[in-house]
């Protein structure tokens, strides 16, 4: 009874730790997809003007080492 109680007791953990998994991980790709909005917006931006506020080099950097992450993992 008791190992029953036990196998109950870290399947409901596990449950839950893949429950937090999918979140994070939709979180990481809205995050990808943020970043590439961004990388848009300031190529734009750069085009009017040479000076912009952020670098699109350092979004680029962001969003190719959260894209690496993500893939990493599957």
């Amino acid at each position: 009874m008791a190992d029953q109680e036990e196998i109950q007791r870290l399947r409901g953990i596990l449950l839950h730790r893949q429950a937090q998994y999918v979140i994070l991980e939709e979180f990481l790709w809205g995050l990808v997809e943020d970043l590439e909005r961004l990388e848009r917006e300031l190529a734009q931006l750069e085009a009017r003007d040479s000076r912009p506020r952020i670098s699109l080099r350092l979004i680029k950097f962001y969003k190719g080492l959260l894209r690496r992450q993500q893939e990493s993992r599957f």
